[in-house]
């Protein structure tokens, strides 16, 4: 195990880069591993409008969202949620993920 660690890293992946805001416009489908889990405000907020209405592109929420935000909103399968004073049509395909460092984590 050693010597295979040794000679790549084990968490590039080829597929898998860092954000930057230029894909926010970017054409084409993407996908997402966001936080703030609950999509209260952020950077994560900006995408998601953004990419809501493209069923190309899809959201994986992380962990628990809370009754009222718009997280817990999307992953209870909402398609219209009004954000900001605009109603944004869901159409994004979402995907929930525990993914918690709790230890009542399941």
């Amino acid at each position: 195990i050693k010597n295979t660690f040794v000679k790549r890293n084990m968490f590039d992946f080829k597929h898998i880069k860092p954000f930057d805001r230029s894909y926010i416009d970017q054409p084409g489908p993407m996908i997402v591993f966001a936080t703030p889990g609950m999509l209260h405000a952020g950077l994560s907020l900006q995408i998601f409008k953004k990419w809501a209405e493209d069923e190309r592109n899809m959201l994986i929420m992380p962990g628990y969202c809370v009754s009222g935000t718009i997280g817990h909103k999307v992953l209870s399968g909402m398609k219209k949620i009004e954000i900001d004073k605009k109603l944004v049509n869901i159409r994004i395909s979402v995907q929930y993920m525990s993914f918690s460092a709790h230890a009542d984590a399941k």
